[in-house]
């Protein structure tokens, strides 16, 4: 391996950030250019990208703005990949351009259309979550993640460590799948925690549907044998 001493090293520097390409200093040096790369990465030089060299920058260099033709100095335009290592407008046209109803609608566009293909994607990983089972898993798995971060609660429950029934076990309805639709349908898969102070670890918890979750936090087992006895009581 080739060594270059620090004058060296400095030169290859400098020839490089001033314009010169890696085989033209190679060949100053008489090496090829994989060391002359390796010592510019190694003192914190950035490669360009293949056809991306500059022009060598004279003192006081102007540049012709391609918009109004004016000469200006480099300061007078945004950095970029163009002559010189800036753009081929001057900051002056560049905001007039920008600033165009012609550009403003050209935005608008180009935002609908982000806003299209996000949405196209949006559908195709909901499509997803629906279709495959494990994939729902996980999705239900990061929902109780998020609620245990914000409960302080333990978790340490992965998508391997519960089913989905078909029907709820408490209430005997379908589940059903829903996903991006806002607030839990009463017939959503629930993942519930059996003793709710323990959080979500295994062997704490299963899958019931959302009412029998909201019931089951919101009412004890006594008042619900309670409820029970009295409508049976009152012949219901």
């Amino acid at each position: 391996m080739y060594k270059f001493n620090d004058e060296q090293r400095k030169r290859i520097v400098e020839l490089y950030k001033t314009g010169s390409t890696l085989n033209s200093i190679a060949n100053e040096f008489g090496v090829t250019s994989s060391p002359i790369s390796r010592v510019l990465k190694e003192e914190g030089v950035e490669i360009r990208k293949k056809g991306n060299s500059i022009t060598k920058i004279k003192e006081n260099q102007t540049k012709k703005c391609t918009v109004c033709g004016r000469e200006l100095p480099l300061e007078s335009f945004y950095k970029g990949s163009g002559k010189f290592g800036r753009q081929s407008r001057c900051i002056e046209c560049d905001k007039e351009i920008h600033a165009s109803e012609h550009y403003k609608e050209l935005r608008k566009e180009s935002r609908n259309l982000r806003r299209k293909y996000s949405s196209s994607d949006n559908e195709r990983d909901k499509q997803k979550l629906l279709e495959d089972e494990n994939s729902y898993k996980k999705y239900m798995v990061r929902s109780a993640k998020q609620r245990a971060l914000k409960k302080g609660l333990e978790f340490n429950i992965t998508y391997e460590d519960f089913e989905i029934p078909e029907r709820c076990p408490l209430l005997g309805i379908l589940l059903v799948k829903h996903v991006g639709d806002g607030n839990a349908k009463d017939d959503s898969p629930s993942l519930d925690r059996i003793k709710p102070e323990l959080g979500y670890v295994k062997g704490n918890i299963w899958v019931i549907s959302h009412k029998a979750n909201e019931i089951k936090n919101n009412v004890n087992s006594d008042t619900l044998k309670t409820i029970a006895e009295n409508l049976k009581a009152h012949g219901f």
